[in-house]
C-alpha cells in the first residue's frame, strides 16, 4: 500500500500536468464561493447590528401599545336609526331619570329645574311625515340623558365583556408577555389640561381665548402629558439631583423647537446624520435637569378672560392700539376690561397672577342669574370660584420616540430611516415618570388641582368607570416573534373594528421590531436563495473540472496500474488531489471573501452607524453597525460552506477514480 505522504507528492505533481484549467478552476470557484463567505458575512452583520440597535432603544424589551376594541357600532346601532320601541324606551328612561334626579335634588333640600338636561329626543327633519309625530325624532346625542343612556348599555355590554384588562393579561402571558403597563394615569393627567406655556417670564392670556393656539404637535406647548411606569423611563433618566419641579421627560426634537435659545442648541436637527447624533448628545447634557413653567387656571377663570376678551372687542373702536395688544403686564390701559354683566377686572400683573375685581355694578337681577348658575355648576360638580397656579416643569430626560428626519421615504436610505425611526408613545406625549412624581413633596404636588375629564380616555368609548377596567397601555415581551405572534392572532390594527373578531387593537411601539424582524427573516431567506445560486455554480465548476482532470488521467492510472499500483493507492491519489484542489478553493475564497467583507466594512459602516443612530434617535449609545462580524451563526455558516466544498470535491472524484482503475491498462496504454 501506497504510503500517505508518497500519496500527497503524486496528487501534487498533478497540479503541473493540468495547471491552466485547475488555476482557472480555482480562481473561478475561488472567486464565486468568496462572493458567497462575503454575502454570508455581511448579511449576519447587518442583521446582528439592527438587533443590537432595536434592544438599545427598546431596552431589550419589545413592547407593543393596546387597547381595547369597543365595537361602539353594536353596542348603540339601534340608537342610529331608532325603531318606534326603541323611541318608547328612551322616552320611559328619561321619565326615570328625571324622577331619580329629582329625588336626588329633593334628598339635598334643592329643586330640581328640568331644564338643566336637554330632551333624549328632538325633532327629526327627515323622518317620515305619515309617521304620528311622537315618532318623528331621533336622538339628541348631547344631551345628558343620552350619554347616561349609553352608559347603561356599555355597562350591560362590559358585564360579558372578555377583552378586560384581567382577560388581557391572562391571554397575553401564553403568549410569553413578560408585562403589562398601563397608562395614561387619569387622576395625573387631567390636572394638566388646563394649563399654558409661559414663555420668558410672560404669560399670554390671548391663549386661553384663541383656539387656533390649542392645537400644537409640540407636547410643551400643547400640555400633552401623561405618566408612565418607571420601567418605561428609566433607561431615559439622566438628571438624578434633587427636584424642582414636575419631573419630564420630552422627545429631543420638541425640546429643542421650543427652547431651543435658553439651551443654546439649533432648534432644527442638521441635515447630516453624523452632526444629528452630535446634536441629540448636546440636547441630552444641555437638558438635563432644564426648567420651565406652566400656568393652570380653572374653567371659572378661563371663562373671565374670554369675557374679557369679549368686551375689549365690543370697545376696540374706543382705543383700537390696546384692545389689540396682547401684553398682560400693561398697566396703564385707558379704560377698565369688563366682562359684560357688571363685573370690572384688572388683568395680572405678573405671569400667572390673579385676575382681581375692581367694581361690581350687577343689578340684583343680574346677581340672581350668577347666583343661580353657580348653584347649577356646584350640583353638576363644576368649580365656581376662580383658582391658578404656576407650575415648574423640570426636564428629567430625553426621550428618542420622534423621528424629524424630512426626506424620510424618499430613496432607499430614506425608507430605511422610517423603518428604523422610533415611534412615539400615545401621540408623541410627553411622558411624566411616575416613581420620581411620587417622591415630590406634598407642595410640589398637583393636589390642588381639579382637572376636567379629557378626551384621551374617549379613546375607548367608554364612561370613565367602564374605561378603567379596560386596557390601555403597553405589553411587554421578551422577543419580537413572541409579540409578532400575539398581535396577528389576538389585535387588529383599525380601532373601533366592530366587525372585527380580534379582541384588541395594537400597534408596535417604539423601534419597528416587526418590520425589522420580518426584514431580518427575508434577508435570510434571500441569502439562502443567493447562497443556493452562487454555491450551485461554483459546484458545477469543482465538479466539471474535478471529474474531467481524472477522467483525462487514463494513461497516468495506467501506467501506475502497469507498475504495480494497486486500485485503493490510485483512488488515495487522486482523493488527495481532489482534496487539495477544495482545501486551495477555500483559502482562495476565504481569503477573497473576508477581503471583500473587511473594504465594505470599512467604507460603509461608519456611515450607515451614523444614519441607524440619526434614524433611532440614540443619544449616546453604543450600538453600531458592523458589516464584518464573525460570530457563532457565522461560524457556523461558513463552517457549512467550506464542508460543502471538501464533500462535492471527494464526490465529484469518485465516478472518474472508479471508471479509470477499472480499465483495461493495456488498452489505454495503446491509445496512449
Amino acid at each position: 500500500m501506497i504510503k500517505a505522504l508518497n500519496a500527497i507528492r503524486l496528487a501534487k505533481a498533478k497540479f503541473h500536468t493540468k495547471r491552466r484549467l485547475t488555476i482557472l478552476s480555482l480562481i473561478t470557484s475561488g472567486l464565486l464561493f468568496g462572493v458567497l463567505i462575503a454575502t454570508i458575512v455581511i448579511a449576519n452583520g447587518v442583521i446582528t447590528s439592527l438587533d443590537h440597535f432595536i434592544k438599545e432603544v427598546g431596552g431589550k424589551r419589545y413592547q407593543v401599545a393596546i387597547i381595547a376594541n369597543i365595537p361602539t357600532d353594536k353596542i348603540t346601532d339601534k340608537f342610529n336609526n331608532p325603531s318606534h320601541r326603541t323611541i318608547d324606551e328612551v322616552r320611559h328612561f328619561e321619565t326615570q331619570y328625571r324622577a331619580n334626579k329629582s329625588k336626588q335634588y329633593q334628598a339635598q333640600g334643592l329643586k330640581y329645574d328640568p331644564s338643566e338636561d336637554a330632551p333624549a329626543l328632538k325633532p327629526d327633519e327627515f323622518s317620515n311625515k305619515s309617521e304620528p309625530a311622537k315618532y318623528q325624532v331621533t336622538i339628541d346625542r348631547s344631551s345628558s340623558i343620552t350619554k347616561q343612556l349609553f352608559s347603561q348599555e356599555y355597562e350591560r355590554w362590559a358585564k360579558s365583556a372578555t377583552n378586560k384588562t384581567t382577560n388581557l393579561v391572562a391571554t397575553a402571558k401564553k403568549y410569553g408577555s413578560t408585562g403589562y403597563y398601563p397608562s395614561p394615569n387619569g387622576d395625573l393627567i387631567y390636572k394638566f389640561i388646563d394649563t399654558k406655556l409661559v414663555v420668558d417670564g410672560k404669560e399670554e392670556l390671548k391663549d386661553w381665548v384663541d383656539s387656533k393656539l390649542v392645537y400644537d404637535d409640540n407636547p410643551i406647548s400643547s400640555a400633552h402629558y401623561t405618566s408612565a411606569a418607571g420601567k418605561l423611563t428609566d433607561k431615559y433618566i439622566t438628571y438624578h439631583g434633587q427636584l424642582k419641579g414636575i419631573p419630564v421627560v420630552i422627545p429631543a426634537a420638541h425640546l429643542a423647537k421650543k427652547f431651543a435659545r435658553q439651551l443654546g442648541v439649533s432648534p432644527q436637527p442638521p441635515a447630516d446624520d453624523q452632526a444629528r447624533v452630535d446634536w441629540l448628545k448636546q440636547i441630552k447634557a444641555k437638558a438635563s435637569g432644564f426648567t420651565y413653567q406652566i400656568c393652570h387656571r380653572n374653567k371659572v377663570e378661563q371663562d373671565i378672560l374670554t369675557k374679557i376678551q369679549q368686551a375689549r372687542n365690543e370697545l376696540a373702536g374706543t382705543d383700537s392700539k390696546d384692545s389689540n395688544s396682547s401684553n398682560v403686564n400693561k398697566s396703564k390701559t385707558a379704560w377698565v376690561p369688563t366682562d359684560g354683566a357688571g363685573l370690572y377686572y384688572r388683568l395680572p400683573t405678573t405671569s400667572c397672577g390673579d385676575i382681581t375685581i375692581i367694581a361690581d355694578k350687577r343689578t340684583a337681577e343680574q346677581k340672581a342669574e350668577q347666583d343661580k348658575q353657580n348653584l347649577l355648576k356646584q350640583r353638576q360638580g363644576e368649580p365656581i370660584l376662580p383658582y391658578h397656579q404656576l407650575i415648574t416643569m423640570q426636564v428629567v430626560g430625553v426621550s428618542n420616540e420622534s423621528n424629524t428626519q424630512d426626506d424620510n421615504g424618499k430613496d432607499l436610505i430614506g425608507i430605511g430611516k422610517s423603518i428604523l425611526a422610533a415611534r412615539p408613545f400615545f401621540n408623541n406625549m410627553a411622558l411624566i415618570p411616575v416613581n420620581l412624581y411620587n417622591r415630590l413633596p406634598t407642595k410640589q404636588k398637583l393636589d390642588n388641582i381639579i382637572g376636567e375629564k379629557p378626551d384621551i380616555l374617549d379613546t375607548l368609548d367608554l364612561p370613565d368607570r367602564l374605561a378603567k377596567q379596560f386596557p390601555y397601555g403597553l405589553l411587554e415581551f421578551a422577543t419580537a416573534q413572541q409579540a409578532h405572534r400575539f398581535m396577528t392572532e389576538q389585535t387588529t390594527t383599525e380601532q373601533r373594528a366592530s366587525d372585527s373578531s380580534k379582541p384588541y387593537v395594537a400597534e408596535q411601539y417604539g423601534v419597528n421590531f416587526l418590520v425589522l424582524d420580518e426584514l431580518a427573516r427575508q434577508l435570510r431567506q434571500t441569502i439562502t436563495i443567493v447562497a443556493a445560486v452562487i454555491a450551485g455554480l461554483a459546484i458545477i465548476i469543482i465538479w466539471t473540472t474535478i471529474s474531467r482532470i481524472i477522467s483525462e488521467s487514463r494513461q497516468e492510472t495506467a501506467v501506475y496500474r502497469a507498475i504495480g499500483a494497486k486500485r485503493r493507492d490510485i483512488t488515495l491519489i487522486y482523493l488527495v488531489y481532489a482534496l487539495m484542489l477544495a482545501i486551495l478553493t477555500i483559502i482562495i475564497a476565504g481569503i477573497i471573501g473576508m477581503g471583500i467583507s473587511v473594504a465594505i466594512d470599512q467604507v460603509f459602516a461608519p456611515k450607515l452607524t451614523a444614519i441607524a443612530r440619526s434614524s433611532v434617535s440614540i443619544i449616546g449609545g453604543s450600538s453600531q453597525i458592523k458589516l464584518f462580524v464573525i460570530d457563532e451563526s457565522t461560524l457556523a455558516q461558513l463552517a457549512l460552506v467550506n464542508l460543502s466544498i471538501i464533500i462535492v470535491a471527494l464526490i465529484a472524484s469518485i465516478q472518474p477514480i472508479i471508471s479509470n482503475t477499472h480499465r483495461s491498462p493495456a488498452s489505454d496504454l495503446r491509445a496512449e
